[in-house]
């Protein structure tokens, strides 16, 4: 037990000393979008670290490019029939791409865009009730905003396709029903 104790703790204590590295090397400007006021880099694994910078583009993006980019996801939008976790990835990706342009966009203004988007599909009533009645802006992060929406999503999938399953079975019922009654008019 003590070896694993001492294991654990030369892990953990890695694992501290490579997010400051990061941190040392990378700066904060650049690591803003996932950075957390209170805790720093604490709470992310060194894979969301590497996952998140990985995304940026490895050159300086003029703040006109940063521009181009949110008019042009704005102009796209979002569609019912996509992915919700596809046009949440494209979001924080533009998320990334902001910070080289020197135009960092945090996760409100992320969300914030988010819920405009998915507001415009006019799907998702309940849902969009919902997220607009939660008032404390502790819950009211990009994290809950996705896994709500991700939910909705797959809510809605599961009851549409419960319905059509019913209508189905309604229909061959029928068709069996008329069948029979065509047998005995016969």
């Amino acid at each position: 037990f003590e070896v694993a104790k001492q294991n654990y703790k030369k892990e953990r204590d890695t694992i501290k000393a490579l997010k400051m590295q990061i941190e040392g090397a990378v700066g904060k400007q650049t690591l803003q979008p996932i950075w957390e006021t209170a805790v720093g880099l604490l709470n992310r694994t060194i894979r969301d670290i590497f996952t998140f910078l990985f995304r940026l583009p490895s050159v300086h993006v003029a703040p006109s490019q940063v521009l181009e980019r949110h008019t042009e996801i704005l102009t796209d939008g979002y569609s019912f029939s996509e992915e919700m976790s596809t046009f949440f990835k494209k979001l924080e990706d533009f998320q990334a791409y902001s910070v080289h342009g020197n135009n960092a966009h945090s996760d409100s203004q992320i969300g914030a865009i988010a819920v405009t988007l998915i507001y415009q599909t006019g799907q998702y009533n309940t849902a969009k009730r919902d997220w607009d009645a939660i008032n404390d802006p502790n819950l009211r992060t990009w994290a809950n905003l996705k896994n709500h929406f991700l939910t909705a999503q797959r809510t809605t999938r599961t009851n549409r396709a419960d319905f059509e399953s019913s209508a189905a079975v309604a229909h061959q019922a029928k068709n069996v029903s008329m069948g029979t009654i065509g047998r005995h008019i016969r």
